[in-house]
């Protein structure tokens, strides 16, 4: 018998956890097809072996674009000790773009503000927004040339400043 699950969602992993359980343990089930799932799923990680579970599509339904970096940048925040970056932010659209510093503080909150003083890190925005939800590293995207490092190490303090405990989905497709 196959299962089919067309959403589960829950707020706490215990909860998820627990319902991905009941619906494992179902007699005769031999299949159990999820639909999509975040990126980092739990479900892998309560099979007996993680390997078996088959991801058939990559989808994260999410997109970003930075309009108002100082607001955007402000608006969340930030792990590791306090920290001050200047950020030379490259559009190729003309849109936005320009040098900001950003100020954060041993609580996470932060402070963005338009700056003259010289880079730590260049980025175009895209790597900008990617960084911004947590899901990518500024050092691999200084390794592949799509982030400039203008002061050592930026890119590792950055990534200690932007990293989530989870990566971003959308559960809904717009």
């Amino acid at each position: 018998m196959d299962v089919a699950v067309k959403q589960l969602l829950a707020v706490r992993p215990a909860a998820e956890t627990a319902l991905w359980r009941l619906l494992l343990s179902l007699d005769w089930a031999t299949l159990l097809k999820t639909g999509h799932r975040a990126p980092d799923d739990i479900l892998p990680l309560l099979l007996g072996d993680p390997r078996a579970a088959r991801v058939e599509a990559y989808a994260d339904f999410m997109w970003l674009r930075l309009l108002d970096i100082p607001v955007a940048l402000s608006a969340r925040t930030y792990g590791g000790a306090p920290a001050s970056f200047v950020l030379d932010v490259h559009d190729p659209a003309g849109f936005t773009g320009g040098r900001f510093r950003l100020e954060t503080d041993a609580s996470g909150a932060a402070v963005c503000t338009p700056s003259t003083a010289a880079a730590d890190l260049s980025l175009g925005v895209a790597d900008l927004a990617c960084l911004y939800l947590g899901d990518e590293s500024a050092t691999r995207l200084a390794a592949l040339g799509r982030v400039t490092e203008h002061r050592p190490a930026a890119a590792g303090a950055a990534d200690v400043l932007f990293r989530t405990p989870r990566r971003p989905w959308c559960p809904d497709v717009f």
